[in-house]
């Protein structure tokens, strides 16, 4: 009765231990998930703008057109938190810093977010960041590839044409980017014959995307 006891106990403790370790991992990737918090400025569709700090949630990857983002606001310490719709955003403009070098000053750079459709019926808003504008738009958003027990962080490209729901187009796991492309852009033929002799590869959305503005556009 004793042994038993004692083996029990050193698996009740084990348990304990493991749960304990579990949570804390949680814990990091929580934490991580939850402190972007930036000085924003929230343009309304009604004209009015919102000034002082804003978060947006981070969509799951594993549902990343299912989940519902939220858009939270606050003037400042100890002000309450409000959240926005998105139906009533026309757009957002993040000051970030020390995270992105490339068109920074003193280590911050102005980022526009704007709203994006989720389904064909425009009943489901998310957020994207606005890289290139046009009639054929570049985006990017931030997504979590979480396993239960930390966060991973995965940038997701997005080609937005004419309003449309995005495509994705991401530049690690799209493994026949050149060939998906070509079908993506079959309005535009002088582009498909640049994707297609590599003139424009992977690393070059942003190039695409303005040739296409520039040359394809409707």
């Amino acid at each position: 009765m004793v042994l038993d006891k004692a083996i029990n106990d050193m698996f009740l403790n084990m348990n304990r231990l493991l749960t304990f370790l579990i949570l804390c991992c949680f814990q990091f990737g929580f934490s991580q998930y939850n402190e972007d918090w930036e000085p924003a400025e929230i343009y309304l569709k009604d004209g009015s703008v919102l000034k002082g700090q804003a978060r947006i949630t981070m969509l799951d990857r594993a549902t990343p057109f299912g989940q519902k983002e939220r858009l939270r606001f606050t003037e400042g310490k100890k002000k309450p938190i409000k959240e926005i719709k998105a139906k009533n955003v026309d757009s957002i403009v993040f000051e970030l810093s020390g995270r992105v070098k490339k068109n920074s000053v003193n280590g911050k750079r102005k980022a526009t977010f704007v709203v994006i459709p989720k389904n064909s019926k425009k009943t489901k808003l998310g957020f994207a960041e606005l890289v290139v504008d046009g009639e054929l738009k570049l985006l990017k958003r931030k997504v979590s590839n979480g396993n239960g027990y930390s966060l991973n962080v995965v940038e997701e490209t997005l080609f937005q044409q004419y309003d449309n729901v995005p495509v994705e187009f991401n530049y690690v796991e799209l493994q026949s980017f050149r060939n998906r492309a070509m079908a993506y852009f079959q309005d535009c033929q002088s582009l498909v014959k640049k994707i297609e002799s590599k003139v424009y590869k992977r690393k070059d959305l942003e190039a695409i995307v303005k040739y296409y503005n520039s040359n394809c556009a409707k």
